[in-house]
């Protein structure tokens, strides 16, 4: 046989694993976007997304270890032309499951996240295992790593090309073009062409009517939309019921098109607190009325801080005529801007700070919930000035998941004001302060409101004397005075608390129970290290498998780490996913290389623990100084290189048959499956960023001491 068809036949053996990374990557973003949507932009069902993928893909690989010949490999290719699609538009039903923009059953969400991942991810880790069925060799350890290595090649490029192009484009056409890729991959590798041209045909169709398909796959998610577009902070989405508009992000409420009672009894209290607001600052929640109420105080300035120029540009016309102008008005000055950023950078002096957000239910929202953000709005606010935040929380009844949540915004706000007022009507009004103006005074407050001459529907003195006089004032501030964790950055417990709030309409035994794993949380992590240094003692044989699945662990919780901190330092992860998940995989790509060429697993897996370990102590401390994207991928990066090195170093030691290729591959997806859950469920909400992944080097330095290196 010459050369060429030496060379031919290489390639079609490696030609597989190429289009597997591809398809893997640009598919697992457009569900991971989707599910971002699906469940209100929340950061955690990130995470939890990425382990269900894995743990599918990874049992994928193991049922596939029993199947490696062609037929059962072209089977799965024709299964896998249909999976794409259809998962994409499985996600999209999954929002009619959770009435629109009521708070969803948590953990409903997660077992419809688990079963939804299931076909695509199981199928592409099948895939991984019976594409070996193309090669022939007597050194499955050198041919498992290279396949490994040309499937990584395959995720860093399809990653870099969806970050870089295909991000543009529709969803949906995007899993149609991936299903063309498995059918000509079909099509090339497979002796009898001509059995494939219905698929061609069905495929074909497919693209004629994708205009009506991505409209009707989009109406569950929302029913009534009249608009929806990407941007880089989610998806922008904008429904009708009746005359009313609602304004979307990510599946978060923002707005609405008309001004509502609730709107006056926000913005009033707050402006009638300071004597004389003449230059304030909003970030967010001022389109639906907001802005129009302030402006009846006459002041000299309104800063209005929006995130997204994109979402301004598509509510606009849908707005109330009189609401819309607001925009327009001399004495607004609308400003898009990241509000972290602004309120770091800008060099103004403000009366008032007026944050309206939704409750801290994701990264991006939460992070100007934190004492770094608290003690930045300190900073650009004049003497005597306020700060007002508003928490939808009941204020009729204060549960025990609801006051952990309040006590940590109002601990944290305490850190940078002397002076807090609570104020509970709908939701619960934060007031605060650095000197004694803040006042529950009714006669003051209606006598300011007579000389601003303000016209209102629904303030009036009587009704600031019975707000002010509300026993729920004193309720509140009693039970959120004695204690409460303090929220920042880079331990986002009112996230964590947030997210247990959300559960105690469905399951409030268990939200209790997840309410105290902060207090239990350091005793749970011990019992968890003395059960792993019983069960690597017991079973020292399985030592290899752990390994693989502590590096898989290890890579995902990083990855779930830079994510968290990106979102944190810059709010727009959702634009950037694909290019975090290309870049830690070209550096486990190039970790997997030089483990292949030049490592051996006796002489350098020691070493390669070490650094592991050194770099878990480091990264923590560079992110919190990091302030350059660039920065978040060199990290990535050399991430994926420290942990890609294990994986032909295990297989170089112990792989001795084929068919255990796919024990060794699935080890390290389950690895990355529980370090995905416990990252993003319960070490990053309960102990913040640093100590998660100072907790990592534990388990490594067990190995290190209990390990032999050798057979």
């Amino acid at each position: 046989m010459g050369p060429i068809s030496l060379n031919l036949m290489k390639k079609q053996s490696f030609l597989p694993f190429f289009i597997l990374g591809m398809v893997s990557i640009i598919s697992q973003v457009l569900l991971l976007r989707e599910l971002m949507v699906t469940f209100y932009g929340n950061e955690l069902f990130l995470g939890l997304a990425l382990g269900c993928w894995l743990v599918w893909t990874a049992l994928g690989s193991l049922i596939g270890k029993k199947f490696i010949n062609r037929k059962a490999f072209f089977g799965n290719l024709i299964i896998l032309f249909f999976f794409l699609p259809t998962s994409l538009i499985l996600i999209r039903f999954l929002k009619t499951l959770f009435p629109l923009g009521v708070t969803i059953n948590f953990f409903k969400a997660i077992g419809l996240t688990f079963v939804s991942l299931l076909p695509l991810g199981f199928s592409l880790g099948f895939f991984f295992t019976t594409a070996f069925s193309f090669s022939k060799t007597k050194k499955p350890a050198q041919l498992a790593s290279r396949a490994y290595l040309v499937e990584i090649l395959g995720l860093a490029v399809g990653g870099l090309l969806f970050n870089f192009f295909l991000i543009q484009f529709p969803p949906l056409l995007l899993t149609f073009l991936l299903s063309f890729l498995i059918l000509l991959l079909t099509f090339f590798l497979h002796p009898k062409k001509a059995l494939f041209t219905p698929l061609f045909l069905l495929l074909l169709l497919a693209f004629y009517k994708l205009p009506l398909l991505e409209q009707k796959t989009l109406a569950f998610q929302f029913p009534g939309q009249v608009l929806t577009k990407n941007s880089i902070y989610g998806r922008i989405t904008v429904t009708q019921k009746a005359n009313q508009y609602n304004f979307f992000e990510s599946g978060t409420l923002m707005g609405i098109s008309q001004k509502t009672e609730d709107t006056e009894y926000f913005i009033h209290p707050i402006l009638l607190e300071h004597p004389n607001p003449k230059k304030i600052l909003m970030i967010g929640g001022g389109l639906d009325g907001g802005l129009a109420e302030i402006l009846k105080h006459q002041p000299e300035k309104v800063s209005y801080v929006e995130l997204d120029p994109a979402m301004v540009k598509a509510v606009k016309n849908f707005l109330q005529p009189e609401l819309s102008e607001v925009l327009e008005n001399e004495k607004v000055n609308l400003v898009f801007a990241d509000p972290r950023k602004f309120l770091q950078e800008t060099h103004e002096k403000y009366d008032l700070v007026i944050i309206n957000l939704p409750p801290p239910s994701t990264a991006l929202i939460n992070r100007l919930y934190t004492q770094q953000s608290f003690a930045r709005t300190k900073a650009i606010l004049k003497p005597g000035g306020v700060l007002a935040i508003n928490l939808s929380l009941p204020t009729d009844y204060l549960s025990f998941e609801a006051q952990n949540l309040a006590a940590s915004i109002y601990q944290t706000i305490k850190q940078e004001f002397n002076q807090i007022l609570l104020l509970p009507e709908y939701t619960l009004l934060f007031l605060a302060s650095n000197e004694p103006v803040l006042t529950t005074d009714h006669q003051l407050l209606s006598q300011r409101l007579a000389e601003r001459q303000i016209k209102t529907d629904f303030i009036s003195p009587a009704y600031l004397k019975n707000r002010l006089a509300d026993d729920r004032i004193a309720m509140f501030t009693q039970a959120l005075v004695k204690e409460g964790k303090i929220n920042l950055d880079f331990h986002p417990i009112a996230y964590f608390y947030q997210t247990i709030f959300w559960q105690t309409l469905f399951s409030p035994r268990l939200a209790t129970f997840f309410s105290y794993l902060p207090q239990i949380g350091i005793s749970l992590f011990l019992l968890l290290v003395a059960a792993l240094v019983f069960f690597l003692r017991w079973r020292r044989q399985s030592l290899p498998f752990f390994i693989l699945a502590l590096a898989g662990a290890t890579t995902i919780i990083w990855e779930v780490i830079l994510i968290f901190a990106f979102q944190i330092k810059f709010g727009y992860i959702y634009q950037k996913i694909s290019l975090f998940l290309a870049t830690i995989l070209i550096g486990i790509g190039m970790g997997n290389y030089l483990a292949t060429k030049f490592l051996d697993y006796k002489k350098h897996l020691k070493i390669v623990l070490f650094l592991i370990i050194l770099f878990s102590l480091a990264m923590p401390l560079i992110l919190e100084k990091a302030n350059q994207e660039m920065i978040f991928f060199l990290l990535a990066t050399v991430a994926g290189g420290l942990t890609g090195t294990i994986f032909p170093l295990i297989t170089k030691g112990y792989l001795q048959k084929l068919k255990q290729v796919g024990i060794f591959y699935a080890s390290d997806l389950i690895g990355s499956f529980f370090g995905a859950i416990t990252a993003s469920f319960i070490f990053i909400p309960i102990f913040g960023l640093k100590p998660t992944s100072y907790f990592l080097t534990i388990p490594f330095i067990l190995v290190i001491l209990l390990q032999k290196f050798g057979r």
